[in-house]
């Protein structure tokens, strides 16, 4: 059972970091995406 803890809160930082790329690279694309978005609705109408 402490192993298994001890294993636990090995992976719990990666996991953390991973979750940290992964959001920074998704803003940006979200980001551009409701601009392209925004911008295409005000040149259809």
């Amino acid at each position: 059972m402490v192993g298994a803890l001890h294993l636990l809160l090995e992976r719990l930082p990666a996991r953390g970091a991973r979750l940290a790329g992964l959001s920074a690279a998704a803003l940006p694309v979200a980001v551009c995406g409701i601009f392209v978005f925004v911008v295409g609705r005000m040149v259809i109408f």
